[in-house]
């Protein structure tokens, strides 16, 4: 094996310069307050490069760079390395043959996020922590388009909570689940909403203008009234008769106070 030249230059020793030629599988520290290596070829590093400084380069190469490695840190970027960094690709699944790809495009035209996979067909899942909130379109101020290439109906999971009393107070979580049944009996009964502060509670992070919607369901033999509380505002026909149905809008127009527009089917 041909030894290559490496130029080492000391700033503690002022226009001191040495060339010399290694070849060797010994440690070589450079002692000095800033010692440098220059060379003007290719360096091959065998083992592990530790830098306990400042890791300075220049450009880097044009030519695709490819990492291959299964690990649940193949690459990992933050100021505290792998403990809560701020990105990380995690490879570390046997037989791992799915992921994500970034493709950009000319100006005016977008950012294509794309599902990468050896099969036909490909799930893309996307999850806040624990109880986080998933948000889309926070800053931005044009529309939000969905599921404009099929042309089909967006699943929404919702929870069905099922109040059998004559008169019920359904809570905001319960209403965030998307469905209520009141079985009503026995004379007329109402559904009291919860107050405007604690819907503005159980939707986090609310502004004006937010909204969610809850199906009501009045599955009894008796009349079902929608009633509002301190902050919440009951707006169009409350009384849902037995068998029917009412779709219900909350909107926040202030701070811990929401319109809740009701639609009664026919």
């Amino acid at each position: 094996m041909a030894d290559a030249g490496i130029l080492v230059e000391n700033s503690d020793l002022p226009g001191v310069r040495q060339a010399q030629q290694f070849n060797t599988k010994l440690p070589m520290n450079l002692i000095g307050a800033a010692a440098t290596i220059t060379t003007a070829g290719n360096a091959t590093i065998g083992g592990n490069l530790t830098v306990t400084g400042t890791l300075s380069a220049g450009s880097e190469a044009t030519t695709s760079q490819v990492i291959t490695a299964a690990s649940a840190n193949a690459f990992t970027v933050g100021a505290n390395g792998v403990t809560n960094p701020v990105f990380n690709v995690d490879t570390s699944t046997a037989s791992v043959a799915t992921g994500l790809n970034v493709k950009g495009a000319a100006a005016a035209s977008g950012v294509a996020v794309t599902v990468l996979s050896s099969g036909t067909d490909e799930t893309l899942t996307v999850d806040a922590k624990g109880a986080g909130v998933i948000k889309i379109g926070t800053t931005s101020t044009g529309l939000v388009k969905v599921a404009e290439g099929a042309r089909k109906g967006m699943v929404v999971g919702n929870l069905l909570t099922t109040l059998s009393s004559q008169n019920v107070t359904p809570t905001a979580a319960q209403l965030l689940g998307g469905v209520v049944e009141h079985v009503t009996a026995t004379g007329g009964g109402t559904a009291t909403l919860p107050t405007g502060t604690n819907l503005s509670t159980a939707v986090t992070g609310v502004t004006v203008g937010d909204s969610f919607t809850c199906l009501y369901i009045n599955s009894g033999n008796q009349t079902g009234t929608i009633t509002g509380a301190t902050g919440s505002t009951v707006i169009g026909t409350a009384a849902v008769t037995a068998g029917k149905n009412a779709i219900m809008t909350f909107y926040n127009t202030g701070s811990n106070t929401w319109n809740v527009y009701v639609n009664v089917s026919a």
